[in-house]
């Protein structure tokens, strides 16, 4: 009988460098890793950016909660990079502590605003009512930080390279006996 390997979830603000670490830790554990952004795009053959503008955030989340549920099922043990609004959704936090090995990646918001580069491919900095991006990215950050907080266990981003953080990352799961 083939062993269940449960799929590993990294949650955080966009930026925070879930899909950066999350390759590196799969690559660490010799499992599969999933993009689910990259994934989505792929499905709709549309950037994130214009699934926003053509279908709606509302339906990018339907398909976001719908692809989390298919990644839930698997039993290869994915390593995933959520979207940064994943956590958003009841529905999500609850499969995500039910099925996934979840960590959260905490990134401050200058931190992350400055690997991001400006909004370019972040539908949700690119608009929003007379603020700049940066103030968007805070006011996501505000509104997230508690519900990244009770998904997963933190791991503050800091100084350390992905690869330090990737190691850190594998260490906690064999910490926990590994990802059952």
């Amino acid at each position: 009988m083939t062993r269940r390997l449960k799929p590993v979830a990294l949650v955080g603000l966009m930026g925070a460098g879930k899909t950066v670490v999350g390759r590196r830790l799969a690559m660490r554990l010799g499992r599969p890793f999933v993009d689910m952004d990259a994934v989505l795009a792929d499905e709709s053959g549309r950037s994130v950016p214009a699934m926003f503008h053509e279908l709606g955030e509302a339906e990018f989340r339907r398909l976001e909660s719908a692809l989390l549920a298919r990644l839930a099922r698997r039993t290869d043990g994915p390593v995933v990079a959520t979207g940064g609004g994943a956590v958003v959704a009841d529905a999500n936090r609850i499969l995500l502590a039910r099925n996934f090995d979840v960590f959260w990646l905490d990134v401050g918001v200058e931190r992350a605003f400055r690997r991001l580069k400006g909004p370019a491919g972040r539908p949700l900095l690119a608009s929003g009512p007379g603020d700049t991006p940066r103030e968007r990215l805070e006011r996501l950050a505000r509104v997230r930080r508690p519900l990244y907080a009770s998904s997963g266990e933190r791991l503050v981003t800091g100084q350390a390279t992905p690869a330090r953080l990737a190691e850190r990352l594998a260490e906690r799961l064999a910490a926990r006996g590994g990802s059952r």
